[in-house]
C-alpha cells in the first residue's frame, strides 16, 4: 500500500498520512513498545520499594540503612547507572523504529533485529548529537528563549538524517536546521494538533489515576510514563511524514507541484 505521497500535501494531509502509516507500523513497532515501557515500570518498581511501600521486610531494611552514606553512595551510583542504561535503551530504541516506520513506507520488508542492529550501529551519532544539541539548546535559553524554542524545534529531525540519510551527529543537525528553516511555522502548527490532543488526553487520564490512587501520588505518574510509551512512538510516524514532504519542498517538488495543479477557471 502506497502511502507516501510523490508530492508535498497540505498540513492535513500530512496529519492524516501520519496516523495510517502509525497504524500501518503498529505491528513492527510492538517490540519497541515494550522496550519502552521498561525505563518506567523499573523506576517505578524501585521507587515503590525504596519508599517501603513493600515488601514490609524491604521497608524495616531501608529504614535501617537510611542514616549511612555509604548505602546513600551505592544508591546513588545504581540510580546513575540506570539512567545511562535506560538512555542508551531509548537512544537504540528512536534510530530502530525510524528504520521500520521507513520500511514500512516505502514497503520494504525487514525484521526488529535488523531494527535493533541499526540502533546500535547509531548509537554514538545518536547520542554525540543529544550533546551537542543539549550545548546549542543550552547556550539559546541562556542568552534568550526565543533562539532556544527556534532551534529546538528546527534540530527535531537530526535522528531521521542519521537513519536515513546516514548522516554524522553535527552534519545531522545542520542538515535538520536547514530543512526545518523557511517551514519553521508549518512545521510547529502541524506538531501543534496531535501534542495539544495528547495532553488533553494525559490530563483526562491523569485526573482519573490520581482519583483511584488517591493515597498514593507516585503510581499515576508511572501509569503515565507507561501509556507514553505507547503514543510516543507515533510522533516518529508524524515525523517522517513530516521529513518527506520537508525534502520534497526543499529540492523543488512544491514548485512542481503548483506549476502541474490544474488551474481554476474564473470565467463564468
Amino acid at each position: 500500500m502506497q502511502i507516501l505521497p510523490s508530492h508535498p500535501v497540505s498540513m492535513a494531509k500530512i496529519l492524516d498520512l501520519s496516523i495510517k502509516l502509525f497504524v500501518a507500523s503498529f505491528q513492527k513497532l510492538i517490540g519497541f513498545f515494550v522496550l519502552m515501557a521498561i525505563p518506567p515500570l523499573v523506576v517505578g518498581v524501585v521507587v515503590l520499594i525504596a519508599m517501603g511501600i513493600f515488601p514490609e521486610e524491604f521497608k524495616h531494611f531501608m529504614s535501617e540503612q537510611g542514616t549511612d552514606p555509604t548505602f546513600g553512595i551505592i544508591l546513588l551510583v545504581l540510580g546513575l547507572l540506570m539512567a545511562l542504561v535506560f538512555s542508551v535503551l531509548y537512544f537504540v530504541s528512536y534510530p530502530g523504529m525510524i528504520y521500520r516506520i521507513a520500511n514500512v513506507a516505502n514497503e520494504r520488508e525487514d525484521s526488529l533485529k535488523e531494527a535493533m542492529q541499526v540502533g546500535l550501529k547509531k548509537l554514538p551519532s545518536m547520542m554525540l548529537a543529544v550533546f551537542l544539541l543539549s550545548l546549542v539548546l543550552m547556550l539559546g535559553f541562556v542568552l534568550l528563549i526565543i533562539p532556544g524554542i527556534i532551534l529546538s524545534l528546527s534540530t527535531m529531525y537530526y535522528p531521521y538524517f542519521i537513519v536515513i540519510d546516514s548522516l554524522g551527529a553535527l552534519a545531522a543537525l545542520k542538515a535538520s536546521h536547514n530543512l526545518v528553516w523557511g517551514h519553521w511555522w508549518r512545521t510547529a502548527t502541524i506538531f501543534m494538533a496531535p501534542v495539544v490532543m495528547m495532553m488533553v488526553f494525559y490530563v483526562i487520564l491523569g485526573l482519573m489515576t490520581a482519583f483511584l490512587f488517591a493515597d498514593d501520588s507516585f503510581v499515576p505518574s508511572i501509569i503515565n510514563m507507561f501509556f507514553s510509551a505507547f503514543t510516543t512512538p507515533y510522533f516518529f510516524t508524524l515525523g517522517y511524514v513530516q521529513f518527506h514532504d520537508l525534502k520534497m519542498r526543499q529540492t523543488g517538488g512544491d514548485l512542481e507541484a503548483r506549476l502541474t495543479a490544474p488551474k481554476i477557471n474564473l470565467e463564468k
